[in-house]
């Protein structure tokens, strides 16, 4: 299924990502379970911008099993700067002339794998969702 988001346009085998979604167990967060990802976890859904978590449940991407979150730094005592990872089983169809765009505070591109992907993923045809965005810190 060809998806479109702010100029790319990707082919998701939807059915298969939605099926290596439900055969991993948890989250990069989760795994790791420091207070930035927990911080990350507790943002979602409404964190990421709606055309995001649109095009996560259209292309079959679980929002809540990342492949890898990191914090990259302190904006101010209220917002920190993330950036991660996300997978599905996809070819990037045609892209912008950036091979950046933004949405609100979020910045992403689709890239080929990284050594963060998750051990489902790590099969020809993967297609990594790789982003960076300012997020609250909203743990006490």
């Amino acid at each position: 299924m060809n998806i479109e988001i702010e100029g790319w346009v990707v082919n998701v085998d939807v059915e298969k990502t939605k099926s290596t979604y439900d055969s991993i167990k948890e989250s990069g967060c989760l795994a790791c379970g420091c207070n930035y990802c927990l911080n990350y976890l507790k943002n979602l859904p409404d964190g990421l911008p709606a055309p995001i978590r649109e095009f996560f449940k259209s292309a079959g991407i679980d929002i809540n099993k990342d492949a890898e979150v990191y914090e990259e730094g302190e904006i101010d005592r209220s917002n920190n700067y993330y950036g991660g990872e996300y997978y599905m089983w996809g070819t990037i169809v045609s892209k912008p002339e950036s091979d950046v765009s933004t949405l609100d505070k979020l910045s992403f591109e689709f890239i080929a794998p990284t050594p963060l992907v998750q051990d489902e993923f790590k099969k020809n045809g993967a297609l990594c969702f790789s982003f960076h965005t300012e997020l609250k810190w909203l743990l006490n």
